[in-house]
């Protein structure tokens, strides 16, 4: 019975964390943004510096290589964090646009068959085609826009996951 309710502190422990986490990403998404990018800059130069010290035991140039290509992007994006912030609202806005044009394209090609209610596709494509275009114009705008989305359902994820845990526990008690 003791495991069980540490088990269930922990949970809520846990819940609880993810619930202020998403909290601070909903509060400050922009800030929350460049922290990844930053951790994701750290992570590549401590993988670059552990390489090259392999580089130096083996000696090997393919040891090298993967070394500075690790390094080398690591330092540009701990020094410059907006940059891959930018690069991947870029990146997804072009797939937005793609998928935009596209289900522009099949409403076009509906509405040619004789599809009856071929302009709800023709609305989705064209709302869509407004927020890829949003997100190619203001990309670091648009990264905080997403980050605020992740820190929204981190919160209510950990919310929810405190009242699952509480309702549980409380079952279980009524039926021991």
């Amino acid at each position: 019975m003791i495991f069980f309710k540490q088990i269930k502190w922990n949970s809520i422990l846990l819940s609880a964390l993810v619930a202020l986490l998403g909290l601070i990403v909903l509060c400050n998404p922009s800030a929350a943004a460049v922290s990844v990018c930053l951790l994701i800059g750290w992570f590549l130069i401590i993988g670059g510096a552990s390489t090259l010290f392999a580089y130096f035991n083996f000696k090997s140039r393919g040891i090298l290589a993967v070394s500075l290509i690790q390094l080398i992007p690591g330092i540009i994006i701990v020094i410059m964090p907006d940059i891959l912030v930018n690069f991947v609202s870029l990146f997804l806005g072009l797939i937005v646009l793609i998928y935009a044009l596209a289900n522009i394209r099949e409403a076009k090609e509906n509405r040619e068959l004789g599809y009856k209610h071929w302009y709800f596709g023709l609305a989705v494509g064209i709302i869509t085609l407004m927020l890829s275009v949003v997100v190619l114009l203001y990309p670091f705008e648009s990264a905080s826009a997403v980050m605020m989305l992740a820190g929204a359902a981190m919160l209510i994820h950990g919310v929810s996951n405190i009242i699952s845990i509480i309702v549980i526990s409380n079952d279980m008690k009524k039926m021991m």
